[in-house]
């Protein structure tokens, strides 16, 4: 498998070699620039088969995805696969929309098309990826009227919808519900007051002993009804915030004094870091129906899918500066904001009360626009399940298929602190990419 490079060494080396990088004997690699100051990579098997007449394209909205698990691990197993970074790679929150990825994936799918024998192209989305390939295939299926709708908080953005090409099938690995939903879960409640963000409610504190954090073993097990006021005093601020952000950006549109003409400072204490399911492991915790569960011992049972994650959450960088949200007005209406509705709650199998049609970043309105083959797969050894699933549920696609890997981290590998030993779930990366293999081989 091809190794993790610096994008000097990279463009280095593909300078000595005219553009060809070596790799190894499954795959060979070459380097390219997609769009101005956008690194790429494309992957494809060293002796071509069958299924090199499938390209697949593997893009991040800010993670640098060229050396992404999916590129060497798919090209070794035959297929052309495009993995690019994009103009906001290293910097989540400067973009004011995601749309403004699209030249990126447009310019990857019709450079891999290029690939001699390249007839079908498929989008790999993993994790905040899901929000954005999906996003594409909507509006590249239904025009620009799918992200312009008054419920918007920041409409799409013309020149960015325009003239997509279409894919012929998605695949989601451990797939997000959008960007906008992750702000409102990492919302703190417990800061009331802006100007003074280390005054904190202690009813509200997710990390106080309390309200059922244990700080010696890091780990957090919320009675109801600190949940329940918790969640609604989370809303009520991601309500405010909206509200906050509305009003700059009219100010902002009608060019009022002291105001930017284009955008302004939008700065939120404790925006990052506040997210209630991570520290207690019973929330997010299983699916409500039953999957396959690709297991190391070889077994595929159909069951509730259940995660064996550890608890996460860092309770010094929730209470201090490293909470803080720093965008602009426009990035946080376009790319951080969702509206919530009164049954806002999270539980052991479910995530209800978010009014996901209101951001364009929401995967749910998104993939149901979707018609073309979808596949997700769920870590186990992570907190995405439900999510998964609820994608799955939302998709408008005929032929659609959730499946989970046991014991698997967000990043594919096996989690060595889930299970009774280090190596319990085996080769978690080996299962994820070998059933998608399987899955696509059958399609196309």
């Amino acid at each position: 498998m091809a190794g993790h490079f610096s994008l000097r060494s990279i463009a280095l080396a593909a300078a000595l070699t005219g553009g060809a990088l070596p790799a190894s004997a499954a795959h060979k690699e070459t380097f390219l620039t997609l769009l101005p100051s956008v690194p790429a990579m494309i992957y494809e098997p060293a002796t071509p088969g069958p299924k090199a007449k499938v390209g697949l394209v593997t893009i991040h909205p800010y993670s640098g995805y060229i050396t992404h698990a999916s590129c060497a691990n798919m090209s070794e197993r035959g297929y052309v696969v495009m993995c690019s970074n994009t103009p906001y790679t290293n910097n989540q929150y400067g973009y004011p929309a995601v749309e403004k990825m699209f030249p990126t994936i447009k310019a990857a799918i019709e450079r891999v098309k290029k690939v001699p024998g390249v007839e079908k192209v498929v989008l790999i989305g993993h994790s905040a990826a899901a929000q954005m390939m999906t996003y594409y295939q909507n509006i590249a299926q239904n025009g620009s009227a799918a992200c312009k709708g008054p419920e918007k908080l920041l409409p799409c953005e013309d020149a960015m919808v325009r003239d997509l090409p279409k894919v012929d099938g998605i695949v989601l690995l451990d797939p997000h519900l959008g960007e906008a939903f992750a702000t409102l879960t990492y919302i703190d409640p417990a800061i009331d007051d802006g100007a003074k963000p280390g005054s904190r409610i202690k009813a509200l504190d997710l990390y106080d002993p309390a309200n059922g954090y244990d700080p010696q073993k890091r780990t957090a097990n919320y009675p109801e009804d600190f949940r329940r006021a918790f969640l609604a005093a989370q809303a009520g601020r991601n309500a405010k915030l909206i509200g906050e952000a509305q009003a700059l950006l009219e100010k902002i549109s009608q060019k009022a004094p002291g105001m930017f003409p284009d955008d302004m400072p939008f700065v939120v204490p404790g925006g990052t870091s506040a997210r209630l399911w991570q520290p207690d492991t019973g929330l997010l915790k299983k699916t409500k129906k039953t999957y396959r569960l690709l297991k190391a011992d070889g077994t595929n049972p159909t069951e509730i899918l259940s995660s064996v994650r550890v608890s996460s959450g860092n309770a010094a960088e929730a209470r201090g500066y490293g909470s803080v949200l720093q965008v602009s007005v426009k990035n946080f209406l376009g790319a951080h904001a969702v509206r919530t509705t009164p049954d806002y709650n999270q539980t052991e199998d479910d995530l209800t009360g978010v009014d996901w049609a209101s951001s364009n970043s929401s995967t749910l309105p998104n993939v149901k626009g979707v018609t073309v083959p979808l596949l997700i797969e769920v870590m186990t050894g992570h907190y995405f399940l439900r999510p998964g699933e609820m994608i799955l549920e939302a998709a408008g696609s005929a032929d659609k298929e959730m499946i989970g890997i046991e014991g698997a981290t967000h990043g594919f590998t096996p989690c060595a602190p889930c299970g009774p030993t280090p190596t319990h779930y085996g080769d978690t990366v080996k299962r994820t990419f070998d059933y998608m293999d399987s899955w696509l081989a059958k399609r196309f």
